[in-house]
């Protein structure tokens, strides 16, 4: 995480309030030069009205937004020297691609020779050099976005910003829209903040995500970090799929369990000596569990199990779903390797396991 003196963008106590409702509660974030950020949450999380406060189009009702080590919270979004990309493309339907990407450089009165330079490669860059008279309406979805995605570019603004640039686009689109977008952040070296609600965008394209939640950033963090190692059960929760078990915590000594009503006790990796006897989450993958017909046997050392039936069996391509009933109320999720083994059928008496490091104990309730 960049600290204070090599913050490129700089977001302090930003709060935004209407009337009696607060969107943004005192958010901090601070992006490297050449950093990709994504903000992440669910609706009214906060993410766009701090995209919003950061180009401009939001004015804070306290706080800072500083850049390259300036405060521009009172500049005005057309000073500011930021790129955006909007999820409706924004185009001017009567102009064509080129003259919507000169549009910018138009309005900051640069000569047409070098207008003409930058919008040629800008198209380049985003691999539509022979579709400059074309008007928007005659472009595919991806298309139109690439061209407000060099619109955005083409004047070289010192951050970008993408507010859910692929929400309108269909599931192909957005992946191939996710490689274009990756391979200009890495050849224009630029500093990128995105918007979005979509995890799967956010953890492929991100060198740091910032989690969302009621206004605050509740983690922010590596995909890698935010998926194996959650600060709080919500974080746990909301990135990809997982497996709660609430139950209380116990550490005797080096060893830690913790334990569910109507399953049994679970090992765990040694947890914080504050969450001991209290309620505490389990939080277990459904990747790093496996399913089997129960065989009877002692589990080993350092695995847990419980027992179950399967109420579902889903294939989704390179993996089989198990969702497992274990008798306590709460249907779990178990993944597996679809690699030829026999599959599960509705009904069926199983086993589920998995090894006591593969789990994180949090906080039963996030303060």
């Amino acid at each position: 995480m960049p600290t204070e003196t090599d913050a490129y963008l700089r977001v302090a106590a930003l709060c935004k309030t209407y009337g009696h409702a607060t969107a943004l509660d005192s958010v901090d974030l601070t992006v490297a030069q050449g950093e990709f950020v994504t903000l992440l949450g669910a609706s009214g999380s906060g993410k766009t009205t701090t995209l919003g406060c950061i180009a401009g189009f939001v004015h804070a009702t306290s706080g800072e937004v500083e850049l390259a080590g300036r405060s521009i919270t009172k500049v005005p979004a057309y000073r500011r020297d930021i790129g955006v990309v909007f999820q409706n493309y924004a185009l001017f339907p009567h102009m064509t691609v080129a003259e919507n990407i000169a549009y910018p450089l138009r309005a900051r009165k640069m000569p047409r020779p070098e207008i003409a330079e930058r919008v040629a490669r800008a198209l380049d860059l985003v691999r539509l050099p022979k579709l400059g008279d074309r008007k928007p309406t005659e472009l595919s979805g991806g298309q139109q976005q690439r061209v407000a995605i060099a619109r955005a570019i083409v004047f070289n603004p010192r951050l970008l910003l993408l507010d859910e640039p692929m929400g309108a686009l269909d599931k192909n689109l957005r992946e191939q829209l996710r490689l274009e977008v990756m391979r200009l952040h890495r050849e224009l070296d630029m500093t990128v903040v995105s918007v979005t609600h979509d995890q799967e965008e956010a953890l492929t394209m991100s060198d740091r995500i910032a989690v969302y939640r009621e206004g605050r950033i509740a983690q922010i963090g590596t995909a890698q970090a935010l998926y194996s190692h959650p600060e709080s059960r919500y974080v746990a929760e909301f990135i990809g799929e997982s497996n709660t078990f609430v139950g209380v915590g116990a550490r005797d000594g080096a060893a830690a369990r913790v334990e569910v009503p109507g399953l049994g006790a679970f090992a765990t990796p040694d947890f914080d000596a504050a969450l001991a006897d209290r309620p505490v989450a389990l939080i277990v993958r459904p990747e790093m569990m496996t399913v089997a017909r129960p065989v009877g046997d002692a589990p080993r050392a350092g695995t847990n199990r419980f027992t179950g039936r399967v109420i579902d069996s889903v294939y989704i391509g390179s993996s089989q779903k198990y969702l497992v009933d274990g008798g306590d109320g709460v249907q779990r999720q178990v993944r597996v390797p679809a690699d030829g083994r026999e599959v599960l059928g509705r009904g069926e008496p199983v086993e589920v396991s998995w090894s006591a490091a593969s789990g994180s104990v949090l906080a039963a309730e996030d303060e």
